[in-house]
């Protein structure tokens, strides 16, 4: 090919790539923008709207922005629905026509827009636009319409219509409360003869003011203030109410006044008497003569005195900062110590009445029982008979870093079955809890104890040997890999049968504790064991020995013992046949 051809081509090419950019990429981008936007009905954006005309039939609704917040100005004056208006600005501004009918109608009379039934207007610092809508097409589902300033007759679908179709109550606001919890610094609430007044303390906390100071419960605080903040109005009665006796709210059975800032006035409202017909409770705002319906589930299961707003929680019991605990009852008595190995890994061990491992997720779940005991009632630092100087059962914890201990002494019945006394330490505060709390702090060694006959972890194992009678078994672990030191000869094993082996050892539990001490091996026949498996760990440090003795007289079980713990343990005696099964699996298939 020449060099004139070549570059002939070549500028052919690049005028036909500039061809395809200009007018397919970039100008097909602009062509696609200027169809989306002849589509649109209204082409303007929401926070250009100032006002919003809605006509249908004798029907007038004018809505206008007033400082950043919508109001309905005809037929009356008052605040929109937020939620309602934010809807219906989507609605306008996502406005699209389906297709043009006719660009220049010679009548309107057959689309029904001569008088159309329903109208919108908008007014924006642009000239106002007025949209009619008319009849419904022949299939239905689509409405004719068309913009006052434009000639052409479009369809729309039918669902814009029903979305513009607002009444006068879908549109005005029907907030009983205006501030919740979150914005909350004071709260007075009155249901019956008592007045409480809370205050907000530091961050999320709350305290009782009046009638008496007190720590508040901070969830039955946000239990008023949203019930009241998630209501909304049921029916609107009457504007402008000057006899509010038939109302009952001359005399309230409630009252509710919350304030996001202590100098302020609060917003206060009113709630009367019921209107059974409609299942709803008359109110007012204090400060407006308008009477209203709200649902009458608003008022169930709230608080009504100071007493039902107190913090019933005594203290706070931080699992991870109790190092000691002691559960005294009748003649028995506990005692557990942690060690913690990382921040993530800690066991529980038995100091009294033996020396075992205990269950560490059984110890935390004691801890957290602790932490949500409530009371039914406090009686405060008084003195007094409740029978907590000779305590049914005492609970004491110490945490890290304290000298001394939190405590509870669980105490006598108290009058007409409200529960039990018991008093806290070093606080001295008397307090009634429910009657089952005996049971809560009732534990024993059996239920906190570790049942596990050897704890290890599985990555912790770097070297098993297993005797049984099979013959002679050792692994070691070898990076990922285990590779076998020995076994019954003229055999080959699997080294990937150790894990098996390891998880039933693991995962092996006493069904009893035959006796808590007994060096004396012979008679739970510890002198010709059944089966012995050693483990140790990374450093070579032995990490226990089990051995599976003879049978318990009377019961399915094995004895078992180990060479960390001084106990001798009754076991099922199938783990016997499983080790078996597990060990004739680690023979390779030929």
């Amino acid at each position: 090919m020449s060099l004139v051809r070549t570059l002939v081509v070549l500028v052919v090419f690049l005028a036909l790539g500039a061809f395809y950019y200009f007018y397919e990429v970039k100008g097909g981008k602009a062509r696609e923008e200027a169809e989306d936007k002849a589509k649109k009905v209204f082409d303007v954006k929401e926070e250009e709207i100032a006002e919003i005309l809605l006509r249908k039939g004798a029907r007038e609704i004018r809505l206008q922005k007033k400082d950043g917040a919508w109001r309905l100005v005809q037929p009356l004056e008052t605040p929109a629905d937020a939620d309602a208006m934010r809807q219906l600005l989507v609605t306008l501004t996502g406005a699209q026509k389906e297709r043009e009918v006719e660009p220049k109608p010679a009548s309107l009379e057959p689309y029904a827009l001569q008088k159309p039934e329903m109208t919108v207007g908008l007014r924006t610092k642009g000239a106002p636009i007025q949209l009619a809508l008319g009849g419904k097409n022949p299939t239905g589902a689509f409405l004719y319409a068309k913009r006052e300033d434009r000639p052409p007759v479009f369809l729309l679908p039918e669902s814009f219509g029903k979305d513009l179709d607002k009444g006068v109550f879908d549109l005005r606001d029907k907030t009983v409360l205006p501030i919740g919890t979150r914005e909350a610094k004071v709260v007075e609430y009155q249901h019956g003869q008592e007045a409480v007044r809370l205050e907000r303390g530091g961050g999320e906390e709350w305290k009782l003011v009046r009638p008496f100071p007190y720590k508040a419960d901070v969830d039955k605080v946000r239990q008023l203030v949203e019930r009241f903040r998630d209501a909304k109005i049921k029916e609107f009665v009457e504007e402008q109410a000057t006899r509010l006796a038939r109302y009952g709210l001359d005399r309230p059975v409630a009252q509710l006044a919350v304030a996001d800032d202590p100098k302020k006035q609060p917003y206060r409202l009113l709630v009367g008497k019921a209107e059974p017909a409609k299942k709803a409770l008359y109110a007012k705002h204090a400060a407006s003569p308008q009477v209203f319906l709200i649902e009458e589930d608003v008022l169930k299961n709230l608080p009504q005195s100071a007493r039902d707003f107190r913090d019933t929680s005594f203290w706070t019991v931080n699992r991870d900062s109790v190092e000691k605990l002691e559960v005294t009852y009748a003649s028995a008595q506990i005692f557990l110590e942690r060690t913690r190995k990382t921040e993530w890994d800690e066991d529980w061990f038995f100091r009294k009445p033996v020396q075992a491992r205990a269950d560490s997720p059984s110890v935390r779940s004691f801890l957290r029982e602790l932490d949500e005991l409530r009371a039914v009632d406090v009686v405060g630092k008084v003195q007094g008979d409740y029978g907590v100087d000779r305590p049914a059962v005492r609970v004491q914890f110490w945490e890290q870093g304290k000298k001394e201990p939190r405590a509870i002494f669980l105490g006598r019945a108290a009058p007409g079955g409200k529960g039990l006394y018991a008093r806290i330490e070093p606080e001295g505060t008397v307090l009634v809890l429910k009657d089952d709390v005996k049971g809560t702090l009732s534990k024993t060694v059996t239920e906190l104890r570790d049942k596990h006959v050897l704890a290890f972890k599985l990555d912790d194992v770097q070297k098993m040997r297993v005797k049984a009678k099979l013959g002679l078994f050792l692994w070691e672990k070898k990076g990922d890999k285990w590779r076998v030191l020995e076994g019954p000869k003229g055999r080959e094993l699997d080294p990937r049968a150790v894990r098996p082996v390891l998880w039933d050892v693991q995962d092996l539990v006493y069904k009893e504790i035959v006796k808590e001490e007994d060096p004396s091996p012979k008679p739970y026949g510890f002198d010709q064991p059944r089966a012995e498996v050693t483990l140790w760990g990374k450093d070579g440090k032995e990490i226990g020995t089990i051995q599976i003795g003879g049978a318990v007289p009377g019961k399915p079980l094995l004895h078992a013992r180990t060479s960390v713990a001084k106990a001798v343990y009754g076991v099922g005696a199938e783990f016997e046949g499983t080790l078996e099964k597990k060990l004739q699996e680690a023979f390779k298939e030929e």
